[in-house]
């Protein structure tokens, strides 16, 4: 009798079975998970990106809000007095916009001028009452030129905003479409 090639097949059970899949299922559930991490992964990333637009929308609008205030404090400088608090923090935000506007919009220029003209209408503001008692068409014209300072910084709010306005669109960044 001639021996066989091969042993005799056992039979196999389901343990055998399970074994063999065991390789192809964990390269499986491998690429699942990574998969699955690679998800989360891209999602943290949105989201960072959008707390950063968000907090440098913050940021911008709240230098935008100062110059606002200090003009506001112009308005009333003779009235309340000195709001020097306000006059701080408008220093303050001409300072940080460096940091946060482009030079080419031109927004730490435009509050260069408004913190120019805004000292001037402090110093006239701070002597108008002794300049009242001078020569009244002198005291006139100190008045129309400061007059015409206000004026002025009223409309450079609006060139603010204006230039402002491409670096503070970070809605346009959060649609998710």
């Amino acid at each position: 009798m001639v021996a066989p090639i091969c042993p005799p097949a056992e039979a196999k059970t389901w343990f055998d079975y399970f074994v063999a899949l065991v390789p192809v299922s964990t390269t499986v559930m491998t690429a699942l998970i990574a998969a699955y991490v690679a998800l989360i992964s891209r999602r943290q990333a949105k989201t960072a990106d959008r707390k950063l637009s968000l907090d440098l929308y913050d940021r911008r609008f709240q230098i935008y809000m100062r110059a606002v205030d200090f003009y506001q404090a112009l308005l009333v400088w003779r009235v309340e007095g000195n709001a020097s608090g306000v006059h701080d923090k408008f220093i303050r935000a001409k300072l940080e916009s460096t940091f946060l506007f482009p030079a080419y919009r031109g927004v730490r220029a435009l509050l260069d001028e408004m913190g120019q003209k805004g000292l001037q209408i402090i110093s006239f503001e701070d002597q108008a009452e002794s300049l009242s008692f001078a020569d009244k068409a002198t005291y006139r014209d100190l008045l129309k030129e400061n007059q015409e300072r206000l004026e002025w910084f009223s409309g450079a709010l609006e060139r603010l905003e204006k230039a402002m306005v491409k670096s503070m669109r970070f809605h346009e960044r959060m649609d998710p479409s």
